[in-house]
């Protein structure tokens, strides 16, 4: 038990003397491992707030100025940059022989694996040809003797993805990304092959296009919505198709039929048919309003709707919903709202100069007319300019000064004449 008591009190002499040092201005720890702030204080007894500051010495915290932009608070590796149209990631950015530049998307916001992802896109690029051996990026992500053994396989897989149809090609492509663990616009990329664009790509080309003054569709109609299940299900003891269509669940019975596989030989064709409705309705969206191609595109619809009437009407369905069907929905067209005009910083910069040196002859034309001081006063007059010309007050007292020197007439320099006072 003494000696217990004595180790305490050697602990407590010990912090008691390293508080006495931080008090005292000296660091208990290396200074390039010291924290970006410091607090005085003691952690022997009471809160920091108990003890008092030493006396001549402030309380100081420092602290590192934030960084705001993503590429300084996170540099990205080595020719690559970060895309921030969405999610924050990193793409390459690599220049290529024929003087193209190469920017697949590398689909991680991690530098490691986007070193990983660099890796298997500069050594294929380097053994196809298409980028120097000789440059930065071959040196730093595939120096000489590395991957020549994989590389075989990869040109490989690669060549035999060339070779496929549009059909196998968009799920080969997937399962080769997965087993090279790395973003398929790589195996794009690698394969030269563009895949199909994806519902939100279209989406974007049409919201860029009505943005440029064009006039497009708006696929916001029950045509261009899935129908999704099976078009019919059991009401109590009652097979009845169901169909959502103009925004109603219509529903009626299924006579005759009592099991399910003849129910779904008698809806098959009417699914069938509302779905190739909905496909001919999504490629005319991709149509401009007036052109062939829209005209086109509304032929294949119109043909469709009588293709889902037929099978509705052979399906048993109300002739009111074969009437809707034909009819078709009440379409809506986004007409483009004229955007601004984009005014550059030249021509910005030449509008503000002709506008303040109007306004600096305009004061000339003053003093010359009234030599004997200003007819009205000086914020009356900057009022006028700023009303007139566009310049602000500021530039209006700069004017008025600029031309006083011009002209050397020294009686504008009282504050002019009372609004009360004129003759």
């Amino acid at each position: 038990m003494p000696i217990c008591f004595a180790m305490l009190s050697y602990k407590l002499a010990n912090d008691g003397h390293n508080s006495m040092a931080s008090l005292s201005g000296r660091p208990k720890y290396p200074e390039h491992h010291a924290p970006s702030w410091r607090r005085v204080g003691s952690k022997v007894s009471g809160s920091i707030e108990d003890r008092p500051a030493p006396t001549g010495r402030k309380q100081v915290m420092t602290m590192a100025k934030p960084k705001t932009e993503l590429g300084q608070r996170c540099p990205p590796p080595p020719y690559t940059r970060w895309d921030q149209r969405g999610k924050p990631i990193l793409q390459s950015y690599l220049r290529l022989i024929d003087r193209k530049w190469s920017c697949p998307s590398l689909e991680t916001g991690d530098p490691y694996i986007a070193r990983r992802h660099m890796r298997l896109l500069v050594a294929m690029l380097v053994a196809k040809g298409r980028l120097s051996p000789d440059g930065g990026a071959a040196k730093l992500y595939c120096p000489s003797g590395t991957w020549r053994s994989r590389l075989q396989k990869i040109d490989t897989e690669v060549r035999r993805l060339k070779a496929l149809s549009e059909a196998e090609y968009g799920s080969r492509a997937l399962a080769t990304a997965k087993r090279w663990r790395c973003p398929v616009g790589i195996v794009h990329h690698l394969a030269r092959r563009k895949p199909e664009l994806s519902a939100v790509a279209h989406r974007n080309r049409r919201s860029r296009a009505r943005k440029r003054g064009q006039q497009m569709p708006m696929g916001d109609t029950w045509e261009h919505r899935p129908q999704g299940g099976k078009s019919f299900g059991w009401n109590g003891n009652v097979l009845t198709a169901r169909l959502q269509i103009d925004g109603r669940s219509w529903h009626w019975p299924l006579k005759g039929i009592d099991n399910e596989e003849e129910a779904e030989a008698l809806m098959g064709p009417v699914r069938v048919a509302r779905e190739d409705l909905r496909q001919a309705a999504l490629e005319s969206l991709n149509c401009e309003l007036g052109t062939d191609a829209a005209v086109t595109a509304a032929a294949a619809r119109v043909a469709a709707r009588a293709r889902l009437a037929m099978a509705i009407i052979t399906a048993g369905g109300p002739r009111n919903l074969t009437e809707i069907v034909i009819k078709g929905p009440q379409e809506r067209i986004h007409v483009a709202v004229p955007q601004p005009a984009i005014v550059r910083r030249a021509e910005r910069r030449a509008i503000k100069k002709t506008a303040l040196e109007k306004c600096v002859q305009r004061y000339i034309e003053l003093i010359q007319f009234h030599p004997d001081g200003a007819p009205e006063p000086r914020e009356v007059l900057a009022q006028k300019m700023m009303n007139e010309l566009g310049v602000t007050w500021h530039e209006a007292r700069d004017c008025r000064g600029l031309a006083i020197k011009r002209t050397g007439n020294l009686n504008w320099r009282r504050r002019g004449r009372p609004a009360g006072d004129r003759r």
